[in-house]
């Protein structure tokens, strides 16, 4: 138990800085990915991206551990660039996505559009700057050699596709989901055995609930007495709360049950039903497929506090494993 509990405390220390940082910028953050598409593999790279919206901003508000995912790519047909923006949520809903089309013969208009584009999608407030009390200044009179300035390009359209939330909003709080799935245990039975899963739970910023339901299918195996053998089936209902770093998690398990086990090979069959529990843990990652639905896969370790035994005259044919492994994958609907 003790990795386990280390995981949990690690994880929960850089959930802690992630908030911590982006708290004390006092503004959203997100997760930069950057790709150059077809025809734009000599544009500047991602620090360059990151350098404009900074600028813009005052700050930098990339973090890699950021719950939102901003993707930006840029390809180009003929003499025109298309940028296209998408901002992802942590549950894989898009919040909004802008494209870009700049008519250019190289890159440097695009990073300057990029940078007002980014900056107006990540923080709004900052990128058009706070009001400001004081009277206004006259206006400057204009340079004597006009110079590129961080404006839009000329030629620039900028054509918004979904709106965005209100300057400076979060997602949603809570959500719900619901999930099924499949998984392999060892060590659950006399020998390797497969079961499916139902699950429900809610989901609050880094934090989930489920409520796990597994049944796994009847498995043969060898018992402590050859050539008696023993088959066995388990029916299980889970507590699992997590906590989500990115796309990884981690979670304590609370497994509390009913196990069924039946002699073979025997004149007279012997069967013995009764409870089982288990706790453990459990990490694994989640990734959105689409804008509402999520694959999940995950591994765990669970310490059997029910040890149940199946007896014949007096004989011990077969008692339940101190612990047990499984390996999981399930697909989730999400609901705000």
């Amino acid at each position: 138990m003790r990795p386990l509990r280390r995981l949990a405390l690690w994880a929960t220390a850089v959930g802690a800085l992630t908030v911590a940082e982006a708290q004390a910028h006092g503004a959203a953050s997100a997760r930069l990915v950057y790709v150059r598409g077809p025809g734009a593999a000599h544009c500047p790279g991602g620090p360059a991206v990151r350098g404009a919206v900074s600028a813009r901003l005052g700050y930098d508000p990339f973090l890699d551990w950021a719950p939102e995912v901003l993707f930006v790519e840029i390809r180009r047909s003929g003499h025109t660039f298309h940028v296209a923006v998408k901002l992802i949520d942590q549950n894989g809903s898009q919040r909004g996505a802008r494209d870009i089309t700049v008519r250019a013969d190289d890159c440097s208009g695009v990073i300057d559009a990029l940078g007002l584009s980014v900056s107006l999608t990540i923080d709004p407030v900052n990128a058009l700057g706070p009001p400001s009390s004081a009277p206004p200044s006259p206006p400057a009179p204009p340079p004597e050699h006009p110079r590129r300035t961080t404006e839009p390009a000329q030629g620039l359209v900028v054509a918004p596709q979904v709106p965005f939330a209100g300057a400076g909003a979060r997602r949603s709080s809570w959500s719900a989901h619901v999930g099924v799935g499949a998984i392999g245990s060892l060590k659950a039975a006399p020998s390797t055995s497969a079961g499916a899963t139902l699950r429900v739970g809610l989901g609050w910023r880094a934090l989930s609930l489920d409520v796990e339901g597994r049944i796994d299918a009847p498995a043969t195996g060898d018992s402590d007495l050859p050539p008696v053998r023993v088959r066995s089936w388990l029916l299980v209902g889970s507590l699992v709360p997590c906590l989500h770093i990115g796309p990884t998690f981690a979670c304590p398990v609370a497994s509390v049950g009913r196990l069924g086990a039946t002699s073979r090979n025997v004149a007279r069959a012997v069967d013995k039903h009764g409870p089982w529990s288990a706790v453990g843990g459990r990490v694994g990652a989640e990734w959105p497929v689409r804008s509402q639905v999520t694959v999940q896969a995950y591994a765990q370790a669970l310490a059997t506090l029910t040890r149940d035994t199946l007896w014949i005259d007096a004989t011990r044919v077969y008692a339940v494993p101190a612990w047990s492994v499984g390996l999981g994958a399930s697909l989730a609907w999400r609901f705000q």
